[in-house]
């Protein structure tokens, strides 16, 4: 008697609700086909709910772990679906699990399609045929249904879900493939000018969404289903461009047209309101978090002990009479919002009484419109002139002598670049010639040193190992130091005192103390020769260069190899190729497009490196001598023979650079 364990599954709720293949369905076809074998008996079942066999991986599902599981327990002999593709419609990793599931003694039935075998190479050619035509399937067919939805709600078609409010579902005389009417939006007047009353008070009386939806539920307004008004509803409706008449990638027709409810520049304004009011935008806001209050004030005062907002509050004060009764006074009062929720230490007072502030205001403001007002209206406009002349004036200045500096410098750099080319610069020919050669002997060193290097380091760091995420943090420390920490104290002249052989006692002892030829020194000089020490230190400085410069390199040909498709290597060791071969024939190639990126990022980086001789030099001109124009001139040339370089390399190397599509 063969032990048979069955697996059925649905992706979407549509599929579970509308009776379309689902679960029942399913059982009932692997009951019918079980009980047609002499020999099978099922002894359990597992269902998956809106599980997508395309977009959810065999290891987050866990009725295959399960299944897996109890495979290797030898629990059941045969897996039952009512098609190969509810085990799964992923092209590159199904195929291996129905695999795996045969190398472990289990035969894989389907209700529909009979046995899955793995005998034969033709076997597992049809098996992984299967998979990739299921999952092909699966994505044309999530493309159709997208089109078609799109096409649908540009028609103004119902496509299912809550209706929108301010409109209503009429029918569209239009069937779908199953008979069922399709219906579709008409604006509802009366929901239509609720809309513009929403509309309105967000624009021109400043009401937030909480303050629009406790308005709406106190007046009696409700939502389709017959509910409240929430905040969230609200900002919903406000951010929703279906009420201009289009979709949200932009998209509209002229029967979206007919729906439009809310005009462009009204919409423009509420988006507008709604950025200010985010609280991202707390430094840029110019609109007040709420006006709710009846204070003067509410919404646009600010603590000036801790800058924190003033929110409104109602505060009621009890007195005691003489004949002993109690009576309560209502007021009205600022409240640090900061200090009430001790967010900050914050030395001002918790409250303030906002009609004595709000009185304070009031005079300053009567005060100076009564300054305006007294002042000619002439002579308002003539002071007024005077000063936006006086700016103009200043500006243009500034401006010319930007203007006139500039034309200066291109001048020398004109002078000096036909100086460069004709011999008759500070530079000479011979000058010139060594530094560029330098320049390209340490960029063809390093891009021969560094890319082959990084290429063979990203495929160890690449590898699953133990202690993988140690090794990546032993190669990219260099990196990650050389550019932050040593950089800062470059930039406070640090390492320059201690590089300086120059200086005093005291920087040389630094030198020696914190440089790492320096430290080799002190270490072996006293047990190996000299010749021994030297040859130590330019190593030890040629592999921390070399590593320095390999980390970007590195975290690209990784992130190159994480492209290459598990199922490339496992359909070539089944054909019995070597790691030799998958190397020369897979890996090789398929990394060819990331060997191009990093020569050239290599080449560029060497070119531009300090270190570089014309770099140096041009960097000396520039900042010791004040020599702009010699400095130009030589960057010039320079970048012409670097675009050069590039050219015939990309030219090279583009002709045997594979691309996978």
């Amino acid at each position: 008697m063969k032990r048979v364990y069955c697996l059925y599954r649905v992706s979407t709720k549509k599929q579970v609700d509308k009776n379309e293949n689902d679960i029942p369905a399913q059982r009932t076809a692997c009951h019918d086909f079980a009980e047609r074998q002499d020999d099978w008996c099922i002894l359990k079942e597992f269902s998956e709910k809106g599980i997508s066999g395309y977009k959810v991986s065999a290891e987050n599902r866990d009725a295959i772990q399960d299944l897996k599981e109890a495979a290797l327990n030898n629990d059941f002999d045969v897996l039952l679906v009512f098609m190969f593709d509810r085990i799964g419609r992923i092209d590159d990793e199904t195929p291996f699990v129905v695999e795996w599931f045969a190398k472990h003694g289990i035969e894989v039935w389907s209700s529909q399609e009979g046995q899955q075998r793995f005998d034969t190479h033709v076997d597992k050619l049809t098996n992984y045929l299967r998979f990739w035509q299921a999952s092909g399937e699966s994505e044309k067919t999530s493309i159709r249904i997208k089109n078609s939805m799109e096409q649908m709600e540009i028609s103004g078609l119902y496509t299912g879900g809550a209706v929108k409010y301010g409109y209503h579902l009429i029918e569209s005389g239009l069937v779908n493939k199953k008979g069922q009417p399709i219906k579709k939006y008409e604006i509802d007047e009366a929901e239509a000018e609720v809309l513009h009353m929403i509309d309105d008070m967000t624009v021109h009386k400043g009401y937030g969404s909480w303050r629009l939806a406790d308005y709406l539920n106190k007046h009696g307004y409700k939502t389709h289903t017959g509910g409240k008004f929430t905040s969230m509803k609200i900002i919903r409706i406000l951010r929703d461009p279906y009420y201009c008449g289009r979709l949200e990638n932009g998209e509209t027709s002229e029967a979206l047209q007919k729906l439009k409810i809310r005009n462009d520049d009204t919409y423009d304004q509420i988006l507008y309101i709604l950025r200010q009011r985010n609280r991202k935008n707390e430094e840029k806001r110019h609109i007040a978090m709420s006006t709710k209050g009846n204070a003067m004030l509410s919404g646009n005062i600010f603590c000036a002990h801790c800058g924190g907002r003033l929110t409104t509050i109602r505060y009621r004060d009890s007195y005691i009479r003489t004949d002993g009764s109690v009576y309560a006074v209502d007021q009205i009062k600022y409240s640090c919002y900061h200090k009430s929720r001790k967010l900050c230490e914050c030395d001002g007072q918790t409250t303030y009484q906002a009609d004595r502030v709000d009185e304070v205001v009031s005079q300053i403001i009567r005060k100076i419109f009564s300054c305006m007002q007294g002042a000619p209206e002439e002579e308002k406009l003539q002071m007024l002139f005077k000063r936006q002349m006086a700016g103009n004036r200043a500006t243009q200045k500034k401006l010319t002598l930007e203007l006139e500096k500039n034309k200066g410098q291109l001048l020398k750099l004109q002078l000096e670049i036909g100086k460069t080319l004709t011999g008759d610069s500070i530079y000479s020919p011979e000058d010139l010639t060594q530094a560029i050669v330098n320049s390209f002997l340490m960029t063809l060193r390093d891009t021969l040193v560094v890319v082959p290097f990084s290429f063979f380091s990203a495929l160890i760091l690449s590898k699953e190992f133990h202690g993988r995420t140690v090794a990546r943090a032993i190669f990219f420390l260099p990196v990650i130091v050389s550019t932050g920490v040593l950089a800062t104290m470059d930039s406070n002249s640090v390492i320059s005192m201690m590089m300086d052989r120059n200086t005093a006692s005291a920087a040389n002892s630094m030198q020696t103390a914190f440089s790492a030829s320096g430290l080799i020194t002190t270490l072996f000089s006293d047990s190996l020769p000299m010749e021994m020490v030297d040859f130590i230190t330019t190593a030890t400085s040629g592999i921390y260069d070399i590593i320095i410069k390999s980390g970007l390199q590195i975290i690209i040909f990784i992130g190159g190899l994480n492209t290459i498709s598990p199922s490339l290597f496992e359909s070539s060791n089944i054909e019995g190729a070597t790691a030799w071969v998958n190397f020369w024939k897979i890996t090789f190639p398929m990394c060819g497009p990331y060997i191009l990126l990093n020569v050239v990022y290599t080449i560029i980086d060497s070119f531009t490196n300090l270190s570089n001789p014309l770099i140096s030099q041009i960097r000396s001109d520039l900042m010791g001598l004040k020599n702009f124009g010699v400095a130009s001139a030589a960057a010039w040339v320079y970048f012409v023979a670097i675009f050069a370089v590039l050219g015939i390399v990309f030219a090279v190397m583009q002709r045997r650079v594979f691309y996978h599509e």
